[in-house]
């Protein structure tokens, strides 16, 4: 973890998330309170880069835009489109 000062935090757990973080923690070979700061950190990092993609869209900064062709190759398998000759079953 990081060298920062440190300061407490006090959860209340339900009894079955306290049991799962300690069997991750342990084959993890951490503590939990290891764990659970790098799931904090995780949560953290997904939500402030998030927000701060929505607060960008609000104030109308310019974004990159793909064009058809560039949206059908990211979606087409990488064999091409209708690979199986385009009459599959659907499943």
């Amino acid at each position: 973890m990081t060298n920062d000062a440190t300061e407490s935090l006090t959860l209340d757990l339900p009894r079955t998330l306290r049991e799962r973080l300690e069997r991750v923690a342990e084959r993890l070979e951490r503590t939990p309170g290891d764990c659970v700061q790098m799931a904090l950190t995780e949560f953290l990092d997904t939500w402030e880069d998030h927000l701060n993609d929505v607060d960008r869209l609000r104030e109308g900064e310019e974004r990159p835009r793909l064009e058809g062709g560039e949206v059908r190759a990211l979606m087409d398998p990488p064999d091409g489109p209708d690979a199986d000759g385009g009459g599959g079953d659907g499943g």
